[in-house]
């Protein structure tokens, strides 16, 4: 491995930005499970990757190519079934999602080996900070439009929101488990 992780500032325009909110028409309905022990208050609502893929292509092809070039792991492709995550972390409860790693799924056959985070606000917050801890704790800049991509295991959490909203598209390229 290359690189701890990588990140692409302005990725996506604001344009293509409004058109992933009105496409993906998310409600706050919802939270779903945090990883075990974990404080987690967004709210995340889900979308199939058929759905998903027209509007994605070109952040499926930056998830492929970064692992080709920085990270080298035997990854399978992914299917109409796999999902993404649309998350809302909200002022109205300092929505916010403890240190975590997305790698180790027990109850499956296959591993997390990348995990694509893409900020997708269309409004102005505070807090909400993009974190790894790598030896130290480290902030990301991620303003709208930005892509973080990283291994899996890479201890990672987002700060409370203190005020208006920010949203972020995230899903996980699987590979064999590691024995």
């Amino acid at each position: 491995m290359i690189q701890n992780f990588y990140t692409q500032p302005n990725f996506y325009n604001r344009d293509v930005i409004d058109e992933f909110n009105q496409l993906y028409n998310y409600t706050i309905d919802g939270k779903d499970n945090p990883a075990e022990g974990v404080s987690k208050t967004c709210i995340v609502d889900s979308v199939t990757w058929q759905n998903a893929k027209q509007s994605l292509t070109k952040l499926e092809q930056l998830a492929h190519h970064t692992n080709t070039n920085l990270f080298g792991f035997n990854i399978l492709p992914f299917t109409d079934f796999d999902t993404i995550n649309l998350n809302t972390y909200t002022s109205d409860f300092e929505s916010e999602y403890g240190w975590h790693n997305d790698f180790i799924l027990a109850d499956r056959i296959y591993d997390n080996k990348i995990t694509v985070v893409v900020n997708i606000s269309t409004e102005d917050y505070t807090g909400g900070e993009f974190q790894f801890f790598l030896n130290h704790e480290m902030t990301v800049p991620d303003a709208p439009g930005t892509v973080i991509i990283f291994p899996s295991w890479t201890q990672h959490r987002v700060l409370p929101v203190t005020s208006g909203q920010r949203k972020s598209l995230s899903f996980w390229i699987k590979g064999p488990k590691l024995t």
